[in-house]
């Protein structure tokens, strides 16, 4: 298995994960859709602090690929404590990003003439424009600049 490597959200830090149960990790990939890992920490007295820094928001980092923890849930059976741990793609964290609404140029909808239209080309450059998780896209294709209002 590659190694799986706990970075800080800003990612100014991170360790090698070594404690965890080897058994509990699942890779789960659906073309188009998810992908995501999930396991199990245990905390021993020697990766305390990476236990600990498993928190939501943190990256996983799986075969060069960067998991964000979405979900932990820390369990104690008698002298052993454990965090499930739950991260998704870093992908789907482009859902997160949104435009804000120009009221100030706000159409009434009053007059469909004055609604702008874009070509596909235009629309990614809006949406992407700005993210601060720094996603880029790529057209993949021929299409014709047709332009379309929303």
């Amino acid at each position: 298995m590659e190694n799986l490597i706990l970075k800080n959200k800003v990612g100014t830090f991170g360790e090698i994960v070594t404690d965890f149960d080897l058994g509990s990790f699942k890779y789960e990939y659906s073309k188009n859709d998810d992908r995501s890992i999930s396991l199990t920490l245990v905390k021993t007295n020697t990766t305390e602090d990476i236990f600990n820094m498993a928190t939501n928001e943190n990256i996983l980092n799986y075969n060069g690929q960067d998991y964000v923890i979405k979900s932990t849930s820390i369990k104690y059976d008698g002298g052993t404590v454990t965090n499930e741990i739950q991260a998704k793609h870093v992908f789907m964290d482009i859902q997160g990003h949104y435009i804000e609404k120009d009221e100030a140029n706000e159409s009434t909808g009053e007059d469909d003439k004055s609604t702008p239209k874009y070509s596909l080309k235009e629309y990614l450059d809006i949406i992407f424009k700005d993210n601060v998780l720094g996603f880029t896209y790529e057209i993949v294709g021929e299409f014709k600049d047709k332009k379309t209002s929303i």
